[in-house]
């Protein structure tokens, strides 16, 4: 295992967005691999491949987006320290933005950081990045039962009752959001609605069980 973060970030039919994130991702981070999780079957899927050979490109049959996340993560999972979530839809602008949350987190032991995507901004940890030991304490690094949404409000959730989660106001990652005029792709509203249930469900039936094997992590009692 090394000390570097794996960043993920799940796309598709964007490959305009995804190179604009790409770009500045590419000028900003100094310990970070970088994966980007592909359809096979994305009608633009070469225009992708064609942005850059610096970021591993991983490509499977269509499927929703937490499953690709997980199955890549949990494929991955013994080789890095750190993992970091993100959209295709994103900017990073603070330099070294990978170095200070490493030393954040080494700072504090394991936890959940995040920076400020100039939308939510404290309100919601949209890019989350996780220390492996929490990931693999839960099993995931999206909560399964989603589709798409939500996976920021169940991080939230989890580092607040587990006291593990820190908000990084200097580290902008800006997130081009259309419910911020910034973005032309709107919320799939059918999706968003089902997964707010899915949320729902896992509150009233799962979060604490999720959240005690996090705390667990720091149970210093014996």
């Amino acid at each position: 295992m090394n000390n570097k973060i794996l960043t993920i970030i799940p796309s598709r039919g964007r490959p305009k967005e995804c190179a604009r994130t790409i770009d500045s991702f590419l000028k900003t981070s100094k310990n970070s691999d970088l994966a980007v999780l592909l359809d096979e079957d994305d009608p633009l899927l070469s225009e992708y491949l064609n942005i850059s050979p610096k970021m591993f490109w991983w490509t499977e049959k269509r499927d929703t987006i937490t499953n690709r996340i997980n199955r890549f993560t949990l494929q991955n999972l013994n080789d890095y320290k750190f993992f970091h979530l993100t959209n295709d839809d994103v900017i990073y602008h603070t330099k070294d933005w990978d170095v200070s949350f490493i030393n954040k987190l080494e700072e504090y032991g394991h936890g959940i950081i995040y920076g400020d995507d100039l939308f939510q901004r404290e309100n919601l940890p949209t890019f989350p990045f996780i220390s492996q030991e929490i990931v693999k304490a839960v099993g995931w690094l999206q909560m399964p039962l989603l589709n798409r949404y939500y996976g920021d409000m169940v991080w939230k959730y989890i580092g607040q009752n587990a006291g593990c989660i820190y908000y990084c106001h200097y580290i902008i990652i800006e997130h081009m959001h259309q419910l911020a005029g910034k973005g032309e792709y709107p919320v799939d509203m059918d999706i968003y609605e089902k997964d707010g249930q899915v949320l729902a469900q896992w509150l009233a039936t799962s979060a604490t069980r999720d959240i005690n094997k996090v705390r667990r992590l720091y149970d210093t009692t014996g």
